[in-house]
């Protein structure tokens, strides 16, 4: 993505209008999508870390933004244009700019990895990232790219930087057979960081699904890429009309569950072999103009670490009223009360209470209780 500051309003109204102008050639299509939003906040009383009764704390989350979604496309050329203007910052930025024609692709056309987390559980970020690609699609699920870019930690710039390629080369084949489907990826990198070009971790990639029956759906993964690291699953879930059960072995580890639904209660069960062990239920129902709810959750592999709550809600038309208990398996506790009302307009004011004990400080690693009562006036489109 690319961005930049914006000196002044004129210099978004200049662009759009140059957005628009372009807009009205014959072979251009654009679709403009707006959203906005106005949040007048205030700290009615605010005795978090140990203030005083009825202190005020800063009106920090009073906010307004316009925002705008643009977009573009001119034959086999398509992108986002995106402006977002706050009371904090402007800034525009451009994405998903690519060109498709037939068999070929190439832009911000991204990854075409699909075996990377094919079974939820495995190891992520694996696989290479893809800034810029050009792609070729054949008619038979078989797809190569070159491709380039930066790969991180998380797939964000924000975390550790893994690995840069200057060059890579990506095969993709997916298909599908009597039953079930399968996906294999291959990826191949050099490093972009040193003189010499040497060759980064080989991606390799194979998932395959399989429906053993109308209830049982079986799948089976393997990966291996970045820095050696490897990964391998197999999961199988049962799906019933009021009950559901899995089993999966990933990485070495482990898992079996089910839940059951019995009127206002699921019950549910989750067994790490030499991991977390839970088991709880939940309970929710309407009446009228009344909602409630309940929870218990009891860890099994440790004793007296159970988690439960209440909540309930209140529609008297006009105003809505919603109040919750929480208390969690470190025996912290959450309170919270709100009353709201929207106005014929579409604006909300709310009133809100909030007690945590176990919220973290931000200049220490100690707990403090948040104590807050806030009145809220927001307006969004």
């Amino acid at each position: 993505m690319k961005a930049f500051k914006l000196a002044s309003a004129f210099a978004i109204t200049g662009l759009a209008l140059a957005v628009s102008g372009q807009a009205m050639a014959a072979d251009t299509t654009t679709d403009w999508t707006w959203d906005g939003k106005v949040v007048f906040s205030a700290d009615l009383m605010n005795t978090t870390n140990g203030g005083s009764v009825g202190s005020r704390g800063a009106n920090g989350d009073s906010t307004a933004n316009i925002d705008v979604d643009i977009a573009v496309a001119n034959g086999g050329f398509s992108g986002m244009f995106k402006i977002d203007s706050s009371d904090a910052h402007d800034e525009i930025s451009i994405s998903g700019v690519r060109y498709d024609e037939g068999a070929i692709s190439f832009g911000d056309i991204g990854s075409m990895n699909s075996t990377e987390g094919y079974i939820s559980g495995m190891k992520g970020d694996l696989s290479y990232t893809a800034d810029q690609a050009f792609r070729y699609t054949m008619d038979n699920g078989f797809a190569v790219q070159a491709q380039g870019g930066v790969t991180y930690e998380s797939d964000d710039d924000s975390s550790p930087m893994l690995a840069a390629s200057d060059l890579g080369v990506a095969l993709a084949y997916t298909g599908e057979f009597e039953g079930g489907s399968f996906a294999v990826d291959v990826e191949y990198a050099e490093n972009g960081m040193v003189a010499t070009d040497d060759a980064l971790d080989m991606y390799t990639g194979f998932g395959v699904t399989m429906a053993a029956s109308d209830a049982v759906t079986v799948k089976a993964a393997y990966t291996a890429g970045i820095n050696a690291e490897s990964s391998m699953g197999v999961r199988a879930d049962f799906a019933g009309e009021a009950f559901n059960a899995y089993g999966e072995w990933v990485d070495e580890v482990i898992t079996v569950g089910a839940d059951t639904t019995m009127g206002i209660a699921n019950l549910y069960v989750d067994y790490t072999v030499d991991g977390d062990q839970n088991v709880g239920v939940k309970l929710a129902s309407t009446s009228g103009n009344m909602s409630w709810g309940a929870n218990v959750d009891m860890e099994l592999n440790t004793p007296n670490r159970n988690s439960y709550g209440a909540n309930v809600g209140v529609d008297a038309g006009m105003i809505q009223y919603a109040a919750a208990y929480a208390v969690r398996e470190d025996t912290t506790s959450e309170i919270t009360a709100s009353a709201t009302h929207t106005t014929e307009g579409g604006a909300v004011l709310s009133l809100a209470y909030e007690n945590d004990n176990g919220t973290s400080s931000d200049s220490d690693d100690s707990d403090y209780t948040l104590n807050t009562l806030v009145a809220t006036a927001s307006y969004s489109f």
